[in-house]
């Protein structure tokens, strides 16, 4: 909270002391105390002012704890801010590496499929590789975050893929970046 003082009058005048609270974040005050005249909080306002000493008192009292409360408020919105915000990187991570994986293994199901279509290949492979299309396919249309079997489709893909690669004949080997024939 920050706190000001101000001073405001006269020389004739007595000068009035106004001290004032204020949140941080929205710059509106919590609590409000003129010298001569009854403090004023947020809770006051809400119960419609004050009427007494009383009053006074439990609004100086309840200083600490309107202010715990408000920062409490604040920082459950910045979590929910920050929080989104680490979803959203994971998820452009997550997904540029799941699709970048299915992007490989469909541009080279298709491939393999233009050479079955030359008759080069086993008609048991071409199942395989129909297969494989078909589990592709279907996975890039589940692509949405209320389908929670993503990973295990991926896997099945996967299998698929090194059963195709088994049945071709073609040995792969896998770096870092990338996969090679």
């Amino acid at each position: 909270a920050v706190v000001s003082t101000q001073s405001t009058g006269t020389a004739a005048i007595q000068p009035r002391r106004t001290i004032q609270a204020r949140n941080q974040r929205t710059n509106q005050p919590t609590l409000t105390l003129t010298q001569g005249s009854p403090p004023t909080n947020s809770a006051a306002i809400h119960k419609g002012g004050m009427n007494s000493s009383s009053d006074f008192l439990d609004a100086v009292l309840n200083v600490e704890e309107d202010m715990i409360n408000n920062a409490r408020s604040e920082g459950i919105e910045l979590g929910k801010r920050a929080g989104i915000v680490e979803g959203v990187d994971m998820g452009l991570k997550k997904g540029y590496e799941y699709g970048s994986e299915v992007g490989y293994y469909y541009g080279w199901c298709l491939t393999w499929l233009q050479i079955a279509k030359l008759g080069h290949l086993p008609s048991r492979s071409v199942n395989t590789l129909e297969r494989l299309h078909s589990l592709i396919s279907s996975y890039i249309k589940k692509l949405h975050p209320e389908f929670q079997r993503l990973d295990e489709d991926l896997e099945e893909i996967r299998r698929n893929y090194k059963i195709a690669c088994t049945q071709i004949g073609v040995t792969q080997t896998k770096t870092e970046d990338s996969l090679s024939f």
